[in-house]
């Protein structure tokens, strides 16, 4: 029988269509992967409860109940110094322009853009302000985004429900599915759920250090006097997710946020060089030792991974990004055909504690 081979211009029709199809399904498949994600999170937590004999079902609603209350908290906590940061932002930004006053004066073309970029703001302005006396349904957007987020938060927890209870189960049967086509040994018969599991483990520890950065962040700068203290730990904590860029936006945040607080060089200058002292040492040291080289990804693939879901789903993309990204490394490594292309993601300099000790 002759074997019909399709050209490249049938592969990269198929790869378009694939993303067209990604593209367009964002919608629903964001909430399935976001509930994913969680599911490895706290699978391994769903499991400690069951070896305690608590059922299943059961720990389940614990912990969703559990997240559902930590995101109310995160909410009534954390909104409010937000929005407050947020609705003062151009008052921020004349604070901070006087303080820059001094460099200003020693740039003397700078002057002249600033003078040219002021009389364009003016006009700016008034286009704002008639623009903002012709919007009438601002609270009837606010209503729509506010209803957009709840229902996603629903959909969420729901799919995170029965992600934790029936998802093993699911897993099982897709082995049995593959091992009645295939003959293999029986040692390697447990090898998908072993996967999950070890990619669950990673998951869980990379998450109780951003959480332990969060804590250490917050109480380094509200001990210098770092106004909303908590909110910046928290900023923190979601930053360290996303590798290189995330602490770079963080130190970015806080140097504008001291800028606004303090008058003297040592406490403007303290805080982001305290956020920097923090990430180093999370970086280099504490992810290093608990996770080896789980996070050693090469920049340029980080940044090509974020640009690209960025590109397809936005905001949300950017979200879903490092954590697929990281799960696809551990398959990778795990998988004997594919552990060859591993090193197409990690990058060529490792922290120097990698390279005395690996810790899978």
């Amino acid at each position: 029988m002759k074997t019909i081979h399709s050209g490249w211009e049938l592969k990269v029709l198929a790869v378009i269509a694939i993303v067209v199809c990604i593209a367009i399904s964002q919608p629903v498949l964001f909430p399935i992967l976001f509930a994913f994600f969680l599911y490895l999170l706290l699978n391994p937590v769903l499991e400690w409860m069951v070896s305690f004999k608590v059922p299943k079902p059961l720990g389940a609603v614990i912990l969703v109940l559990a997240l559902l209350g930590l995101i109310s908290w995160g909410v009534s906590f954390l909104v409010d110094p937000a929005a407050s940061w947020i609705e003062s932002a151009p008052t921020n930004f004349k604070i901070v322009e006087k303080k820059a006053l001094i460099i200003k004066k020693s740039l003397g073309k700078i002057i002249k853009a600033a003078e040219t970029a002021q009389d364009i703001s003016d006009v700016v302005k008034d286009d704002t302000i008639k623009l903002s006396t012709e919007t009438t349904s601002l609270g009837s957007s606010l209503f729509t985004l506010t209803s957009n987020a709840l229902f996603l938060i629903s959909t969420i927890l729901l799919l995170l429900f029965f992600f934790l209870i029936y998802f093993k189960p699911l897993l099982q049967s897709f082995e049995k599915i593959i091992y009645n086509r295939r003959k293999i040994r029986e040692e390697e018969s447990e090898f998908i759920l072993e996967l999950k599991s070890k990619v669950s483990r990673y998951m869980l520890v990379f998450t109780l250090i951003c959480a332990g950065l969060g804590v250490v962040m917050a109480c380094a700068l509200g001990l210098l006097g770092l106004p909303n203290a908590l909110l910046w730990g928290m900023m923190a904590m979601v930053l360290t997710y996303i590798p290189y860029v995330g602490h770079l936006v963080g130190i970015i945040v806080v140097s504008f946020v001291s800028l606004v607080t303090f008058d003297s060089y040592l406490g403007i200058l303290s805080p982001p060089i305290t956020y920097l002292l923090i990430a180093v040492l999370e970086g280099q040291v504490v992810t290093p030792i608990l996770l080896g080289n789980r996070l050693n990804l090469n920049p340029l693939i980080v940044f090509i991974n974020m640009f690209f879901w960025g590109w397809l789903w936005g905001i949300s993309g950017v979200i879903i990004s490092i954590p697929l990204l990281v799960t696809i490394k551990i398959i990778i490594e795990y998988v004997p055909d594919l552990a060859k292309y591993k090193s197409l993601l990690e990058s060529e300099v490792k922290p120097p504690l990698l390279r005395k000790k690996q810790v899978n």
